[in-house]
Parts: structure tokens; sequence; C-alpha cells
């Protein structure tokens, strides 16, 4: 069968390459009888069996972009489509049929089906969707759907020559098409070619062959010419596709069921399942003892990643990944055998158990150590620059690095590898792997890279010299932290593990240090697994002490709603017809919903027109949709139709902080913020700034920092919002020319007067919020003057800042800390950009036991106030720095 949205020169390609290339199936399955193969260009079955007529739909692959209920109303109008286009595509001599409006579709049978069953499997394929995507495709070996909220083009038709029909099938006018009344009745002829709005019920064949048999593979390879490689095409991620494979075999399950007998003895069990050793019989007659990977839990997910592992790990070769010999798909089963290695995992060796079931158990020797890490690193350098492209592995972690009987390190389980290219760019992926041994940069931004592996390889590498066990506590890895803090202390042996006796102290220093340098949370600082080899192999005492770093501040999502496409019915479903208006502003209305597949509340902007509109929009879906922080408000997705702007976010129970900061007119029931609360938005906004700034490959500006774009969930952590004016600059300070953007009560003078924007500009806006929040009164301009900033200034001037701040805030056990929020305030509105904290600064000055220096105070002279220089105050013996204070501690 060809796929009906490829063209017939891309099917005759596929057909050639899969039949008669030197990698055609013949090679790629020798000695079977029975053989089916999914591509996305075709379909090719051959068997001694006859196969004609029979509708298989026990195996179904799917593929979806998004998550959308089929009880929604894009699901409904595409069930009651599908149902429609099966009545047609059955009665067609093609067995095709697509629609011509949305939601888009095209659904297709082999053309040996009769009419009944073609039918049966096309409704079939179609009812097993619980739930959909935006877009998406169902297959099976008799027929296939494919479906998206938008047009996507077919190619024409070439009539199959006749064939014998069932008495079920009926002759068909082929110029017949559907029903005009119809929403989805097709507008082009057959014949057309149909165009990307309008897609016409048409499919391509070549030579009216649809069905090869084994014999017409031979053919195939006698006569015609290969045009491109067999890489030109993939198999779908279908246990019953053999993947492209040199020394590993399919197995039968009868096979393995003997070699372990019977599943007898268990060697390991994980989330995906267990392993059991087991004896294969060689072609010589000799045992060789294997281990057999049962996954227990066989759905999808399980098939696509067993489907990886076989592809990824049959084509490479290095002495320090696992080696598999073989699979075996049958009666419900996924199952992978591997050679068997003697000593198991590395997790089994780093920490002493705590039953008594080892009472053997010793730790590793020094030697062997070296040896492990030598070989994970060289296995991971193999994977990254050893093959055509480069391999992420996504989940290095001890229970994934396997020891042989003379404890040489393999590195195994790749059902979560990426293929990506070799110019060190990041991915978009979504997330997997071990959260203690995930690289906070890819669970916050969801892209992967081989610096992602870097990472994980990093902890691994301190586990194993520490002896120690990491752990997440909040956001922080506890193993992490402690070397990294003993190594800011100059301590930091005493961190290796106390097993290990007579290793040189400046080895295991500098290995360490290597460590450190693998788990820095900018991946740009982090040096690539060659140079890591080469440091560990070679060159160990030339690794550069790791710089002092902050601790990272983003988060690590336990759920991650990734943001996608709404239609317009969704959201007017899930804002009862935009009824319940929780706030506006400047450029349009913010609506309160729920949404039907989840019940997730959330908060839908419709936008109102305007010059600036559409840019703004499509400004914050690119950017907010890439940033993933706790102090950013999450974008749940978007909607451009029916002429209108809308995104969907997630739902904040409290609102803006602008209206919690002054008592409003209108409400008896107002009162103000406390302390706590207060210090936590300050210190949650800054987070958040601080991620903008320094948490993607490109320095983001928000220009636009103001109470009323900072809201509040439920617990009133801050989180940073509307992002339309936001602009992405470079990582070395540098401002940029950019149109005048923001609110002019929080606008950098410098900014302002300059026009050239840059993350100092935040600062300076994030200053004036915070000065509100201590301070209880709103910035006015007062002839081109901040009156708030003007205010605290002056009284930081005469020695009594503290009268600035908020009476109803200010007692005596916050003194100190109010004192020294409001000096950082000061701080951050300095006149001069140069003089103010970058927001990594801001962060350890609200959070950290760092001194503060003082701001600049006002001399007098003549008729105008003199700031006096920065550095003349700093060594000024009578100006300190502020003392370094405790931050308020949650319960």
């Amino acid at each position: 069968m060809c796929s009906a949205d490829f063209s017939r020169s891309d099917c005759n390609d596929c057909l050639i390459d899969a039949s008669s290339s030197a990698g055609g199936l013949a090679k790629r399955c020798p000695g079977s009888a029975t053989v089916v193969a999914i591509f996305d260009q075709c379909m090719l079955r051959y068997s001694n069996d006859n196969f004609f007529g029979a509708a298989e739909t026990g195996i179904i692959y799917t593929w979806t972009n998004g998550n959308v209920s089929m009880k929604s109303t894009y699901g409904n109008n595409l069930k009651q489509g599908l149902g429609y286009l099966s009545e047609q595509a059955a009665s067609s001599p093609q067995r095709f049929a697509a629609s011509a409006s949305a939601p888009y579709a095209l659904v297709q049978c082999t053309w040996d089906l009769p009419s009944d069953k073609c039918k049966k499997c096309i409704d079939t394929l179609s009812a097993n969707m619980s739930e959909v995507g935006i877009k998406g495709e169902r297959k099976s070996y008799s027929c296939r759907v494919r479906y998206s909220n938008s047009s996507f083009s077919v190619v024409p038709l070439v009539v199959p020559p006749p064939t014998k029909r069932t008495t079920s099938q009926q002759p068909v006018d082929e110029a017949a098409g559907p029903s005009s009344s119809s929403p989805w009745a097709r507008n082009s002829p057959p014949g057309s070619t149909a165009s990307s709005s309008n897609i016409g019920a048409v499919v391509g064949s070549v030579a009216g062959a649809v069905i090869v048999i084994a014999g017409l593979v031979v053919a195939y390879r006698c006569v015609m010419q290969r045009r491109r490689s067999p890489s030109s095409y993939h198999l779908m991620h279908k246990p019953e596709v053999r993947p492209i494979v040199n020394v590993p075999r399919q197995f039968k399950l009868s096979e393995l069921k003997k070699a372990t007998k019977n599943y007898s003895e268990k060697l390991g069990s994980g989330a995906f399942g267990e392993v059991f050793k087991g004896e294969l019989k060689q072609s010589g007659g000799d045992l060789v003892v294997v281990a057999v990977k049962r996954i227990l839990q066989v759905d999808e997910k399980a098939r696509n990643e067993y489907m990886t592992e076989i592809k990824t790990i049959s084509e490479l070769r290095h002495q320090n990944l696992v080696l598999l010999k073989g699979w075996c798909h049958e009666d419900g089963e996924l199952l992978l055998v591997y050679e068997y290695m003697a000593n198991g995992s590395l997790s089994a060796h780093l920490h002493r158990p705590t039953t008594p079931v080892q009472p053997s158990w010793m730790p590793l020797e020094w030697e062997k150590r070296c040896k492990i890490i030598d070989g994970i690193a060289s296995g991971l350098v193999y994977l990254h620059y050893g093959s055509e492209k480069g391999i992420i592995h996504r989940d290095i972690k001890p229970a994934n690095i396997l020891l042989d009987g003379s404890f040489t390190a393999k590195l195994g389980d790749f059902g979560l590898v990426r293929q990506v290219n070799h110019e060190g760019t990041s991915h978009t992926m979504t997330v997997g792997g071990s959260l203690c041994y995930l690289d906070p940069d890819y669970m916050t931004s969801n892209r992967a890279s081989k610096k992602s592996d870097v990472y994980s390889f990093g902890v691994v590498l301190l586990e194993i010299l520490c002896g120690e066990k990491p752990n997440l506590i909040g956001e922080t890895n506890t193993l992490i932290k402690k070397v990294r803090e003993l190594h800011d202390s100059n301590q930091i042996l005493q961190a290796a593990d106390n097993a290990l006796r007579n290793v040189e102290n400046e080895t295991m220093k500098r290995m360490l240090w290597v460590g450190l340098l693998c788990v820095h949370p900018d991946h740009r600082h982090r040096p690539d697994s060659t140079k890591v080899l080469s440091f560990l192999r070679d060159n160990i005492s030339s690794v550069p002490r790791p710089p002092h770093v902050i601790a990272a501040t983003g988060v690590r999502p336990t759920e991650v709603h990734a943001p996608r496409e709404f239609t317009y019915d969704e959201l007017s479903i899930a804002t009862s017809n935009f009824s319940d208006n929780i706030g506006s502003g400047t450029y349009g209305q913010v609506y309160k919903g729920t949404l039907e597949e989840s019940g997730d509340l959330i908060a839908v902007k419709k936008i109102t027109r305007h010059e600036r509109a559409i840019d703004e929009y499509i400004t914050e879906v690119r950017t907010i949709s890439r940033l993933r922080h706790r102090n950013l408000v999450h974008l749940r997705g978007w909607c451009n139709e029916n002429g209108e702007l809308l995104l969907v976010y997630e739902y904040m129970a409290k609102g803006s902080l602008r209206a919690h900061l002054h008592h409003p007119d209108n409400q008896q029931s107002w009162e103000p913020l406390d302390w706590k609360i207060r210090y936590k938005i300050i210190t949650g906004v800054a987070s958040g700034l601080h991620y903008l700034h320094t948490g993607s490959a490109q320095g983001i500006i928000h220009r636009d920092v103001k109470p009323a774009n900072v809201l509040l969930d439920e617990g009133f952590n801050a989180k940073l919002a509307d992002f339309g004016l936001v602009r992405q600059v470079n990582h070395e300070g540098t401002s940029r020319t950019m149109s005048i953007g923001g609110t002019p009560c929080y606008l950098d003078p410098d900014y302002k007067d300059s026009q050239r924007a840059s993350k100092k500009s935040d600062v300076y806006s994030f200053g004036v919020v915070m000065l509100e929040i201590l301070c209880g009164e709103k910035p006015k301009l007062v002839g081109g003057v901040n009156s708030l900033v003007k205010k605290v200034r002056g009284l930081h001037d005469r020695n009594k800042i503290l009268e600035a701040a908020d009476s109803t805030v200010l007692h005596n056990d916050n003194k100190e800390l109010m004192r020294r929020l409001l000096v950082v305030g000061l701080l951050c509105v300095q006149e001069d950009r140069h003089d103010r904290p970058t927001s990594t600064v801001l962060t350890t000055y609200l959070t950290g036991n760092v001194q503060v220096p003082e701001p600049p105070r006002g001399v007098q002279s003549g008729q105008s106030i003199v700031r006096q220089n920065s550095a003349t105050i700093y060594s000024n013996a009578s100006s300190n720095p502020l003392p370094p204070l405790d931050p308020i501690r949650e319960n």
C-alpha cells in the first residue's frame, strides 16, 4: 500500500529500497517466510500464507501531537467525520477517502480488502481512540487514519487493475464522491491534485502494485536500480517490524522460556519490568549465559522504547555498551536478550545494602572505581561522537551501568535515546530520565543535548568518588550541594568516600573537580564528553578549579503540560462563552475557565486587536512556551481562530500583585499583605527574573516588570507574566536599541532616554516594585522624577531609611532585614545602570548570607544634590557594608 500523503515517486523509492536494495527486507529478515514492513511512505508484506482479504487490526501504531479528549468539540467532530469517511472509503474502488474541511483527515485501506472489512478496519482504528492529539496518525497492517486541525496534501490517483471481488463488494462509479450535504464533502474531482487548503480524495500507487509477494521482491532486485539509500526511510516503531540489525536476531518465545526455565531466576527488576538469567544453545552446541529483559507493562510508550532500544543498540558496537543479542515479540510479550553481566549493575556495588541479604558486600576498591569511571566516559564519547549522528542517552545512572566479570562498565537501557546533530545544539524533547541524575537545565527548558548526559555522568562520578547517594530536597541535589560547599571552603577532600585508602590527595581532588565541572548549572560551562575523557585518562593535573556557583533556582515539575493549540469552541465551552471576567488591561480581557478534558482551571486572555497586537501575541507564545520556571506563569496554549487572538494560562487564584498592595476604594474586606508574604513575593519575582536573564541560550529582557504583571497563586507564590514585550539579548550584558516599551513609573530612565534596553533595565523596574512592596506606596512621576524612589533615597541620605517602610509590617524583629531590602531596592534603581547589581547578584543579596554594600549618599552642592561615586562610598570606613542576615525560612 502506498501512503496517500506521499508522492508516487516517494512510494516507488520506498518499495525499491524495502525490496531490492542491499538493505532490503530479504536481508533484514533472512529466512523469514512471513514479513510485514510499515514505512512512512509505503507498506509491504509477503508470506507463505494467504492474507488477501483479511483485515488485521491486532497491532495498531499510534502517533499524536497534543492531547485532546474524544469528548471535546474537536474530538466529537473528528469521530463523526471518520465515521463518514469510513463509509466513503469502503464504497470507493480506491479504498480511500479524505475530508475537504477541518478537522482534516484521510482514511485508507489496502486494495485487497472487501468493502465491509475495509469499513470495519477503519472503524476499529477510530473506535480505539480514547483521546487524540491536535494531529496524529493510526496504522494497522490493513488500514490507516491520519488527521489534523490544519490541511495537508495528498497525491493523484492511479486506479488499480480489476481484482476478483467478494460478494460484499459492489462496483461503484469512481467519480462518485461523498454527498454534497456532508460537511466533509469532497470538493475536488478524482484525479486532481489536492491543494494545501482543499484535500481531494486521491491516492497513488506504483503501477497498481499494492501487495508485493516474495517472487516480486526478487524481480525488483533484478530489474530496478536503487535511487535512495535505505536510511532515507525509517521503520515505524512497531514490534512486528524488523529493525536494521547485524548480529542480533529474533528469538521465539518458546526458546526464551526454555532458556530462562520459565523466568525462574530473577537478576533484577525496575519500573520497566524484570530481568532473568538464561542459557541459550549456540550454533556449535555450546551454552551461553544471557540476560533476558521482560517488559511487564506493555503499552504504546513501552513499545516505542522497546523499538528504540532495538534499533539503536543493534547499530552500535563498543566495548563499553552492553551487547544486544536479540529480541522477541510474541503473544503480547516484549523481550530483549543481552549479554550476561556477571557483576550486575553499578548501583548494587556503590552502597552497603540495608538488609542482611548480602553479608559479603564490600566497597569497591579504588582501581575498580577508576576503571568503571573510565568505561562510562568512554562509552559516552562513543555515543556522542562515534556514529553518523550523535546519540543522547538521557538516562545515565548507576542502575543503567552494568559490570561484567572483570568490572568493565557498559552502558545499558537505551529506551530513551535520541539522535541529534554534531553541532552541539540542543533539541526539544519530552523530559525523560531519573530525577536525581537529570540536568536541571533540561528539566526547565525541555531541551536536551549532549551536555545533559555530561551532567548525569557528573552526578554518577561524584557518587562513585564519595560513596553517597544523591537525593533531591526540593530542587536541591544534596550530593552536589555538599561537594560544592566543601569545595568553596577548600575542604573538598572531606567529600571523598572514607572507605578509600592510599589515594593520592591531588588525584582525588582533581577528579572531584571534574565532577563539579560536569554538573555546572549552565550547560555552556560544562566540558564535553571528549574533554572529560581526556581529563580522566591523560591530563588529570590540568583540570581547572571549578568556579564558584550560585545554585540554580529552576523548578523540576512533576507534571509537564506542553503548550498546545486550542480551538475557539474548546475555549468558549471552557469559559462558558467568556462569561467570567477576572481582569482587564490595556491589551484585553481575562476570563476564568475549566478545561473539559482535565478539569484544570485556566485563565484565558482575549487580546484586543491593535496595531502591535499580533506581534506581541506571537512574541508571547514563542517566548513563554519554551520557558519553564516556578516563578514564571505557565502558558497552557493559544488560539487564533475566528479573528480572535487568545492565550491560555494556568489559573492564578490570588490574581495580580497590584490588587493586594493598595487599599481599593470598593473593597471593605481588603487586608494588607503580611511581612512573610511580601518577602516571599520579592524573592519569587527576583528568582523568575534571574531565570529569564540567565536560564536560556540567550538572555531575555522582560521590559515590563510591574505589580500588574506579577501574578499570585493560591499560596501567594509570585509568577512573572505578560511576555509580549520581551526581547532576546546576548549574555555579555550589552544593551540593545529598542522601541520604548513598558509602564512609565517602572521604566528605567536610562532606557527611556537612550532607547537602549538591557538586563539592568529589568533590574531597575524590579527595584521600583520592591520599594513599592516594602513601603506600601504607589510610585508616581512628578516632573520626570519617580516620587517613591526620591522619597526612599532622601531618607537614606539622612540615615532614616526605615521611615520609608510600611508601618503595618515593620516590627522590631524584622527591622534589620527590612533595612537590608530597602537598601537593595535603592541599589537596583541607581541612575547609572552600570552601578546596579545583576539579577544573579541580586538573588544573593535577597536570599544569600552575603554582605550588601550601601548605595552612594547624596551630598549638597549649591542648589543640587550630587551623588558620591560608589567606589568612594565603598572605601569609606564610615560607610560599612550591611552585615549578612539570614532570610526568612518557611516551616
